[in-house]
């Protein structure tokens, strides 16, 4: 699920390769203002075994994207960034 605080999800993208690149994930439901936004992606496992970085970044109405690292002046209030999800991939 993706929120944002003060207009709506419109895009939300997913990554499986530590952030090379993004695909778009698919939204469902209408978009809501100040609302959870849930989404899915299909995702086919790698081929061989090993290590994987999944991140997920959403973009709101005002074009806002989410940033990859944390913005220090935020201090511990605002977690608005990217976090990865490390997988092993089987």
């Amino acid at each position: 699920a993706a929120w944002t605080g003060d207009t709506e999800v419109v895009r939300v993208e997913v990554s499986t390769d530590g952030g090379a690149t993004f695909n778009n994930a698919t939204l469902q439901a209408e978009s809501v203002p100040h609302a959870w936004r849930f989404w899915t992606f299909r995702w086919h496992t790698p081929a061989a075994p090993g290590p994987v970085t999944l991140l997920a970044r959403a973009t709101d109405a005002r074009g806002r994207t989410q940033p990859l690292e944390r913005n220090q002046s935020h201090g511990t209030y605002i977690i608005d960034h990217m976090l990865p999800v490390e997988c092993e991939a089987q």
